[in-house]
């Protein structure tokens, strides 16, 4: 992924559960996991 000098991505970027990205840590595995069953589907935003 393409940052500029903070860090910040110069591209869309999504994680799962819309988690949205602090300035100094990246998303938390235990709060974007999701649980998958079956036939199910999971809309995901994109941020830019």
């Amino acid at each position: 992924m393409d940052t500029n000098f903070l860090g910040i991505p110069k591209e869309g970027y999504a994680v799962s559960n819309n988690v949205r990205r602090s300035l100094i840590d990246p998303p938390k595995y235990e709060v974007a996991k999701f649980l998958h069953s079956g036939n199910s589907s999971l809309k995901i935003k994109m941020a830019y």
